[in-house]
């Protein structure tokens, strides 16, 4: 039996190579690039052999890595057999269909309408989106029907061509295109504290987890929520913590088939801190957030990540010494002077322009 990664980061791929040789593991690496390498071909992820190969990979082990990978298992999912999570998960691909089964578990979702639904008296201000997206690409905070038709006009303009649409082309072109083109809004409580959440999840429930806290966002043209700051660890008082585990416990118990990590973002509400969920994907966070939680935390969660696929024993997780990091983006050339020591440092893009996304000791 191998283990067949789907699309992990070039860090990952280098920690794949060093578990390979440590545990004797047969060990299959999907690129996150268009074109996937097999033998001296380079075949495209729909081409008839491609698909023939992945049929012969039925009793092999998947693991997704990335946002994407979550898309192709979804595309595949009559030979992508053995996976940490419940099937259910590839029918949660669109911000509608997440709501829809997440409301059914009792997780707190905020309440989502089409904007054909919208109502100028009663709906604004609001937080729009698309159906299908990420990254925060296209969501926008709309406080006037003036607001909306811009954003309109931007969606289309800015959603042709895009990494949003390619993907869609590529891996749901059997789904219906209008409800992947759908837009949604959602109430307004942008001035609640974001959270991107890692959690280390079981079939018996949470295990651990490491919110970062959004602490600065940019607008741009394409979003609202371009987080440029992130710190850890949170700080959060116990019984909100507490709130935010029991979300988490209920997505680990409901989702995971084996020990994993996923990942979810959550809002806590302004008014009465309800623990929002936002996103939940079964997959390691993405970016370079992991970096962040290992200097804040003391745990290389990659690697963690990609022992638990392989079926090594879960470790304890020791939490006792944390450090106040801060990761920050900022353009090439800008200064920044009133943080630490640059713990590591890595180059971004935001928006076409380049960025130094650096962490921090935050004294």
């Amino acid at each position: 039996m191998a283990y067949i990664f789907l699309f992990p980061s070039s860090y990952q791929v280098k920690i794949l190579e060093k578990l390979a040789q440590q545990y004797q593991k047969d060990i299959v690496i999907l690129s996150s690039e268009k074109n996937v390498h097999l033998s001296d071909q380079i075949l495209t992820l729909l081409d008839h052999q491609f698909i023939e190969w992945v049929k012969e990979r039925q009793n092999d082990t998947w693991f997704c890595c990335h946002e994407q990978a979550v898309y192709f298992a979804s595309l595949h999912r009559q030979f992508v057999n053995h996976i940490c999570f419940e099937p259910i998960c590839l029918d949660m691909l669109t911000k509608s269909d997440m709501g829809r089964v997440l409301e059914e578990i009792g997780v707190p979702i905020l309440p989502k309408k089409l904007l054909k639904e919208f109502n100028e008296l009663e709906d604004l201000p609001m937080v729009v989106k698309p159906n299908f997206g990420f990254a925060s690409t296209l969501v926008k905070r709309i406080t006037s029907k003036q607001e909306l038709e811009k954003y309109m006009t931007e969606y289309i303009q800015y959603r042709h061509g895009s990494l949003v649409e390619t993907y869609q082309e590529a891996y749901f072109h059997n789904n219906d295109p209008q409800l992947l083109e759908e837009i949604m809004f959602e109430p307004d409580i942008s001035t609640g504290t974001f959270l991107s959440v890692p959690f280390i999840a079981s079939p018996d429930g949470l295990i651990a987890s490491f919110p970062v806290v959004g602490s600065k966002r940019v607008q741009t043209k394409v979003s609202h929520f371009v987080w440029t700051e992130f710190h850890a660890p949170d700080h959060l008082p116990s019984e909100i913590r507490n709130r935010i585990d029991q979300v988490l416990d209920k997505l680990s118990t409901s989702f995971a088939r084996c020990p994993s990590v996923f990942h979810a973002e959550i809002i806590l509400d302004p008014q009465d801190g309800t623990p929002w969920v936002l996103e939940f994907s079964p997959r390691i966070t993405g970016g370079n957030i992991p970096r962040l939680i290992y200097y804040a935390y003391g745990i290389d969660l990659d690697t963690y990540t990609l022992e638990l696929a392989l079926g090594m024993n879960l470790k304890p997780i020791d939490r006792y010494n944390m450090e106040d990091v801060i990761m920050i983006s900022r353009k090439e050339g800008e200064n920044i002077s009133n943080y630490g020591t640059v713990l590591e440092s890595f180059h971004k893009i935001m928006d076409g322009v380049c960025h130094t996304q650096e962490i921090r000791y935050l004294s």
